[in-house]
């Protein structure tokens, strides 16, 4: 009872000392700067069905959070090294990152290593106070709920992509096994599997990374919820991508039969229903696997006992750190805003280019877009056509439109050649490059890729354009992202209205035919728009 009542009164006597410094200092801070970085996330998340889950994920970490909190105990008195010196140049190295970052975040959201690095300094800073608040065995006592926010911030487009499209290759693969084996003929073309006389297309939703990031961001969920061991975590997770990976097998084989049997437009009809239903199996699998790992089914004693972190008498937090912090946030944010301000009252208005479409020309003909592209992409404007060509060849163009808004440049990435094309059975042969061409005192930077279709050459031009761009600028070949992003930065481009024009044609010689031809065709197809001013008005994020 006497040592009860010293513990309590030591515990007061901390208190007392931390109530100079108010909580509600340190938690706004951090929650600023949690609320950035979900800002910057929420883009991601709101314009990429792949990542939708990421909305539920602060949710999640913040549970996880209160578990951890639940398990710590006060003891009397600090026992515990305070946060060292390195420490806290590493926490004001973060803090002075913000503002570049904060730049570029404005300029290009869509940028995943912004996220990344919106995300490292974020988690970054919050263990640091931790770190100063109860030592270094409570910063890693909360370390997995903090840091659970890195499985909702989009992979690096260098690994998602390619594992994307492998993942499609292999669902393609795998069908067309399992067909054959089983007494139906079916034929794999690129990412297409012709099973009888249907054909069904394996596209970037049905590749099955959707439901391998959702499983992943759940195995590492129920881990820390179950208190496994770091072992049984990473087995916890194998075992979900497993899952995720069979069960997306499952869905691709199940829609290839239901449109063999049934019709292409029954496949549509259950397309969704499936997905959701895989998902739905996947999820439910691995909540039972974590179960039957859990320590009580196998007769395990408790893997998580009490710690240092357990036990620890908390600090004042760092009040001139705090005010210091504080008032260098609000400087970023406002700095930022001035500056992107001060360029968007200052740019003139500057006129665009459109496309006069040929309708008059042989064989031409609309081509509808299909629902789920168009729910994906969210154009302001959005058209598909063909027509046959003057010297044989069958030109396929797309055009679409973003107005001015925050997640524009997003979804404009989202059409590109390298993604769609595989889908209705094209091959990436080789990049040719980027090329430039000219038409209406325009010079359009247009990426030349070269596919295989069904044995015959296509070639495909992919030109992504803003509103920043102007009637007669000059360009060079090199339009690195990197010199795109310094250009936003420094101009004060934010917001920007994006195009994308997208010309294949089939049919070409060489591909020095096919660049003469496609200079000719645009010197058709481009037609000056009205004019449209890029000014703050043009420029606030929708």
């Amino acid at each position: 009872m006497t040592e009860v009542s010293a513990t309590a009164r030591g515990f007061s006597r901390v208190t007392a000392r931390a109530g100079k410094n108010p909580d509600w200092l340190a938690w706004g801070v951090l929650a600023g700067l949690w609320i950035l970085l979900v800002d910057q996330l929420w883009l991601e998340w709101a314009t990429n069905a792949d990542y939708s889950y990421g909305f539920v994920v602060p949710l999640l970490a913040l549970y996880l959070f209160s578990l951890r909190w639940q398990s710590w105990q006060p003891a009397a008195s600090p026992s515990v090294a305070p946060l060292p010196r390195g420490g806290w140049f590493f926490l004001g190295f973060l803090a002075i990152c913000l503002f570049p970052v904060r730049l570029v975040q404005v300029a290009q959201p869509e940028w995943r290593f912004v996220s990344w690095a919106m995300a490292v300094i974020v988690v970054g800073i919050t263990l640091g106070l931790l770190w100063h608040r109860g030592g270094k065995h409570w910063a890693l006592h909360f370390a997995f709920p903090v840091a659970f926010v890195f499985t909702a911030v989009p992979w690096p487009t260098l690994i998602e992509v390619p594992l994307t499209q492998s993942l499609m290759r292999a669902d393609t693969a795998f069908g067309v096994f399992l067909f054959n084996w089983a007494g139906i003929p079916a034929l794999q073309l690129g990412n297409l599997m012709q099973v009888g006389r249907e054909t069904v297309g394996v596209s970037e939703a049905c590749s099955g990374i959707r439901s391998l990031q959702v499983t992943w961001m759940s195995a590492w969920f129920l881990g820390e919820l179950h208190r496994f061991r770091f072992s049984r975590r990473l087995l916890l997770v194998g075992c979900g991508i497993a899952i995720a990976l069979l069960c997306n097998l499952g869905r691709t084989c199940l829609l290839a039969w239901i449109s063999f049997s049934q019709g292409a437009a029954s496949m549509e009809k259950w397309h969704d229903s499936v997905g959701l239903a895989v998902l739905a199996l996947s999820l439910g699998s691995l909540w039972a696997l974590s179960t039957a790992l859990s320590p009580a089914r196998i007769g395990e004693a408790d893997t998580n006992p009490a710690t240092a972190a357990n036990r620890v008498a908390l600090r004042p937090w760092p009040r001139q750190f705090l005010i210091a912090l504080a008032c260098w946030f609000l400087c970023v944010l406002l700095g930022a805003e001035t500056w992107f301000r001060c360029h968007e009252i200052r740019r003139p208005a500057s006129r665009h280019w459109g496309v006069d479409w040929p309708a008059t020309a042989q064989g031409f003909k609309e081509i509808e877009i299909p629902s789920r592209t168009r729910s994906m992409l969210k154009y302001t404007e959005g058209r598909n056509a063909s027509w046959a060509g003057d010297n044989g060849g069958i030109w396929t163009v797309f055009h679409f439109r973003w107005a001015p808004g925050r997640t524009s440049a997003a979804l404009a990435q989202g059409h590109k050649p390298e993604i769609c094309l595989p889908s209705i059975g094209c091959l990436l042969q080789r990049e040719e490059g980027t090329e430039i061409y000219t038409a209406q005192s325009f010079a359009l930077p247009f990426r030349h890729l070269l596919f295989d279709h069904g044995g015959h050459p296509l070639h495909v031009w992919w030109c992504l354009w803003d509103d920043a761009h102007e009637e007669g600028k000059k360009l060079d070949a090199d339009t690195s992202r990197y010199r795109k992003i310094l250009r936003a930065v420094l101009h004060g481009e934010r917001n920007l209205g994006q195009q994308v024009l997208e010309i294949a044609l089939s049919g070409a010689d060489n591909s020095e035919s096919a660049r003469a031809e496609v200079q000719r065709m645009l010197s058709r197809l481009i037609i000056l728009r009205q004019e449209s001013n890029n000014g703050a008005e043009s420029m606030r994020g929708k």
